[in-house]
């Protein structure tokens, strides 16, 4: 099967950064039915803005400008920054001069500890078909599929926030 090229050519920073966007939130069809991300768009908004709070060290940050900057709807970022601060990813600080901070220093948060704060990696303990004669021993499939989520944390695990900081992530 050929895949036909793109009819609009894309014009513009703004365009592209809207195609992105629309590619990162529509489904991708795969054999007749659509795949989803590996993870949420939630925990992506939750990934800019702790990489965004990291960036801006020492002061805190209202959501509404951590919205504005990771171009996150503005509900959103707030219930994000909640979930992580809820988890202890970060801080937050009430007031007229309050905000949200990283409750520590970029380098000692990995991304993993940003996903978990949103939601889990899933792994595969037992067999998702409950499958009587398979229990809990995975069969080939299911192992191989828990294999990659394994790989999906020791590799999150293994980035600190502050490796993103290097470059910017937002637009």
């Amino acid at each position: 099967m050929l895949l036909s090229p793109p009819t609009q050519p894309i014009l513009s920073v703004a365009g592209a950064h809207s195609v992105a966007k629309r590619a990162i939130e529509t489904p991708l069809p795969v054999l007749g039915r659509t795949a989803r991300p590996l993870f949420s768009m939630t925990t992506a908004y939750a990934l800019r803005a702790a990489v965004y709070l990291g960036e801006r060290a020492g002061g805190t940050q209202p959501s509404q400008r951590v919205a504005e900057v990771t171009h996150t709807p503005a509900r959103y970022a707030a219930r994000v920054l909640q979930l992580l601060t809820e988890s202890g990813v970060a801080h937050s600080q009430r007031g007229p001069s309050g905000g949200f901070t990283l409750a520590r220093p970029a380098n000692e948060i990995t991304l993993l500890e940003v996903v978990r704060a949103i939601e889990p990696v899933e792994r595969i303990k037992c067999c998702p078909l409950h499958l009587a004669e398979h229990a809990c021993e995975l069969c080939p499939l299911h192992k191989l599929m828990d294999t990659v989520a394994a790989a999906a944390e020791r590799t999150l695990g293994g980035v600190p926030l502050a490796g993103m900081m290097q470059q910017p992530l937002v637009p």
